[in-house]
């Protein structure tokens, strides 16, 4: 955000570089976070990343050894990307144009106060809070976290896993900076983006990661027309068809039918009327002989009256 900020809302990357002379605080501050983040010893980050990498392992089931491996790959892919937001960012040369670099600055205290803060805590709140917040024995949580008991591996965790597993996140991690490092400041940009788009294999991958996998396409298609496509079906059948068929919207027709099929009755024919008082009278007697409940009549009459 203090990037963005300096440099006029600018949020690609590689329309930055060079900045590490123009914003030397705001380099130190995103360079303390990046090696916390990828989990370099001694940092906040080490501390919490690696136990949850090493306690996945500590389960010595199937679904813990590829919560292991997907971890260790997410700490790869981690370093990678932070190194090269440092480099693209902050070092080799600028590559934005002139008005964003005229006008950089670096970050108001409002804004650095914060950024100091939470350095220090990634510097040391984990070497100093470890044993406190997850070490073995401690009390610090009390009952507001509660784990089955056939899901503490914390001892497991921390003495029966071989050292090449707790290390392993870290020598992978330290890989992907290597790799990094030798990509922009001994092979050159330049050839690894020749070989990438010269090769057939890689423009598939490429392809395939624009893409985002397919999965918006499959989304839209699948889920969302579907999804649209069943709403039109329920709005037609059951909003607009049975609700409003039973509904007020129904009540209203057949009431309306009703009424215009009685008024065509009313023809001012003497023997027709009479029809309808015999009719009326023996609804009547009906009413009386099949029910019981003299409250009723008496409620119907009243209602006959004053209508």
């Amino acid at each position: 955000m203090a990037v963005l900020h300096a440099l006029n809302d600018e949020q690609n990357t590689k329309k930055m570089g060079g900045l590490i002379h123009i914003l030397p605080f705001t380099y130190t501050i995103i360079l303390i976070g990046s090696l916390s983040l990828m989990a370099i010893p001694f940092l906040t980050g080490f501390y919490s990343k690696d136990l949850i990498i090493e306690a996945s392992y500590g389960q010595y089931f199937l679904s813990g050894s590829i919560s292991y491996f997907i971890g260790t790959l997410t700490a790869f892919l981690t370093s990678i990307y932070s190194i090269k937001i440092i480099v693209l960012t902050f070092l080799g040369t600028p590559n934005g144009p002139l008005s964003n670099y005229k006008y950089c600055h670096e970050p108001l205290y409002i804004m650095a106060i914060p950024l100091i803060i939470l350095s220090i805590f990634s510097i040391f709140f984990g070497y100093i809070f470890k044993d406190l917040f997850v070490g073995l024995g401690t009390d610090f949580w009390i009952n507001s976290l509660y784990i089955i008991p056939n899901h503490i591996n914390i001892i497991d965790a921390e003495f029966s896993i071989s050292e090449l597993y707790k290390v392993l996140p870290f020598y992978i991690s330290l890989l992907g900076i290597l790799i990094v490092i030798f990509l922009y400041y001994i092979l050159s940009p330049i050839y690894l983006y020749n070989f990438i788009f010269k090769s057939k294999f890689f423009k598939k991958i490429i392809y395939l990661l624009a893409n985002s996998y397919w999965l918006d396409s499959i989304y839209e298609k699948l889920i969302l027309y579907s999804s649209f496509n069943f709403a039109n079906i329920t709005n037609k059948i059951i909003d607009k068809g049975i609700i409003e068929a039973i509904g007020p919207y129904g009540l209203t027709n057949l009431f309306t039918k009703i009424n215009i099929n009685l008024s065509k009755l009313d023809n001012n024919i003497i023997p027709i009327y009479a029809t309808y008082i015999i009719l009326g009278l023996f609804s009547f007697l009906i009413i009386i002989l099949y029910l019981k409940d003299f409250k009723f009549i008496l409620f119907f009459i009243s209602i006959f009256f004053f209508i």
